[in-house]
């Protein structure tokens, strides 16, 4: 029941803005390989956005395939309501899950979805 937009890799860099009317937590999914095309998650000791936050460490492993790609997990971002612009503080591409209310109960795991399974 999930509607993707896909973007270029150079359309996808960069900050994202959205609108929330109530706290969110914002799902973001990060490629599990270390390359200049892939955002790297944030590092809670040189990032505060990230430690205020809470996406400093992924909750979700080997969330989502995606065809090509390597490995993705999954960080949550608390965020208030009202305006919102997420950084990744990281040049490359990156994924937008999902937001969902605050107040929800996400437990932490390995769903075990590696590229090249079905």
């Amino acid at each position: 029941g999930l509607t993707g937009i896909r973007f270029s890799h150079d359309a996808a860099k960069g900050p994202i803005r959205l609108k929330a009317d109530a706290p969110i937590k914002l799902l973001v999914g990060y490629f599990a390989e270390d390359r200049q095309i892939w955002a790297k998650p944030p590092d809670p000791e040189i990032d505060a956005d990230a430690a205020r936050t809470g996406g400093a460490g992924p909750v979700i492993r080997n969330a989502v395939q995606v065809e090509g790609c390597p490995a993705v997990n999954v960080h949550v971002f608390t965020l208030g309501p009202g305006q919102i612009t997420f950084d990744p503080h990281s040049p490359g591409s990156y994924l937008i899950l999902g937001v969902i209310p605050a107040d929800a109960q996400i437990t932490p795991r390995d769903a075990g979805i590696r590229p090249g399974r079905k």
